[in-house]
């Protein structure tokens, strides 16, 4: 009798607690796991790193307590304490994403000022390197100065402000090294004796195309002029 007595109530205890449903998982569990990606592909470590840094540490923390409650006998589990820091953790998940995207604004503003600039400056030099004919090391440079600009552009396009720095700092360099040629350039054209010189040059050039009557061409690199003389007289420009 007894014995039936203590099968009865076991039988009764396991249809009891087979009517007890584990309670179920916070929905914010996967909403975590979503966010937590978001930040990852929107560049949270790079643009909030301490935030982003004190974020998992939160999130680990609801994710430990998580464990401990799927660990209990499932008629004992009780979420809403690792609800409420989830609920803690995606808010303040949701304040690094906008610290990021105005971050990424603001640098996206001032990248693109930079890089106007840097087309600016290239569009000048080339304007005056075609005026003259002794340029091939401005050019060159002016080259790979631009080939950074256009570099420089693509990565703005996509947001990859840490490899745009290095890019633009090159552009800038090989436009200086362009710049410096030029001015060096334009200093003899300024000089005096230079320029006593190459009149020397032109009026010897006359003289030899009056002495054999004979053409004779005197270019101008500044005044973009070329004189065409026959026997000694100007005839074309």
């Amino acid at each position: 009798m007894g014995l039936f007595f203590r099968l009865r109530g076991n039988l009764i205890l396991c249809l009891l607690l087979s009517s007890c449903q584990a309670p179920p998982v916070p929905p914010e569990v996967d909403r975590v796991k979503t966010q937590e990606h978001d930040l990852w592909r929107a560049g949270a470590p790079i643009y909030a790193r301490q935030e982003y840094a004190r974020y998992l540490e939160i999130l680990q923390t609801a994710r430990d307590k998580l464990n401990r409650e799927k660990a209990r006998l499932r008629w004992f589990r009780d979420y809403e304490k690792v609800r409420a820091d989830l609920l803690v953790v995606l808010n303040q998940g949701e304040g690094i994403l906008e610290t990021v995207r105005n971050e990424k604004q603001s640098q996206t503003k001032d990248l693109s000022v930079r890089l106007k600039r840097l087309g600016d400056r290239i569009a000048r030099i080339k304007s005056l390197t075609e005026t003259m004919n002794e340029n091939g090391p401005i050019r060159k440079d002016l080259a790979q100065a631009d080939v950074a600009h256009r570099e420089a552009g693509r990565l703005l396009k996509e947001e990859k402000f840490q490899d745009l720095e290095p890019v633009l700092g090159r552009g800038d360099r090989h436009l200086r090294a362009a710049e410096d040629g030029l001015f060096s350039l334009l200093a003899r054209y300024a000089d005096e004796g230079q320029v006593a010189k190459w009149r020397k040059w032109a009026d010897d050039t006359v003289r030899e195309s009056r002495r054999r009557g004979g053409p004779a061409m005197v270019g101008n690199n500044l005044e973009r002029t070329l004189m065409v003389y026959r026997s000694g007289r100007a005839t074309a420009v």
